[in-house]
């Protein structure tokens, strides 16, 4: 609309002006929309619940209750499917904490861990590298 009055006052076409406003403001807001990248640590945080509602749902629960209540993945079902209830936020942090990484990867320890993803990164897999997976697992080491 600016730009229909900007063209208007100086004596120009205001549907042109208007046109070329409307033009500039979406490339605009595309370009501010294509350089803000999501933290990647913040990944699922509509998922999320808080470490409290998890005890809840998994409370009386073994481990190996909670991380094969998924169904098994990978080939020859070679991957424990993990928690239903997968992401909760670190609240110290603000971050997401894969559950399925910290509880299953994490317990194997970092070289472990990183050969996981190094793999997943090479065979092309969209979760290899992950930034949240390495979080959630360098959690998990701790454990």
């Amino acid at each position: 609309m600016s730009g229909g009055l900007a063209a208007e006052i100086s004596g120009g076409d205001f549907i042109k002006g208007f046109t070329t406003g409307i033009i500039v403001s979406a490339f605009n807001h595309a370009a501010h929309n294509s350089f803000q990248k999501q933290d990647p640590l913040k990944a699922h945080l509509n998922e999320a619940g808080t470490l409290d509602e998890w005890q809840k749902i998994y409370s009386g629960k073994t481990r190996e209750q909670i991380i094969n209540e998924l169904k098994a993945r990978g080939k020859a079902n070679s991957q424990t499917g993990g928690p239903a209830k997968r992401y909760i936020i670190d609240l110290k942090t603000g971050n997401v904490i894969d559950m399925r990484h910290f509880l299953t990867i994490g317990s194997k320890g970092s070289l472990i861990g990183n050969g996981v993803e190094e793999f997943q990164y090479l065979k092309g897999y969209p979760s290899g590298r992950d930034p949240q997976d390495y979080y959630s697992n360098s959690l998990g080491y701790k454990f």
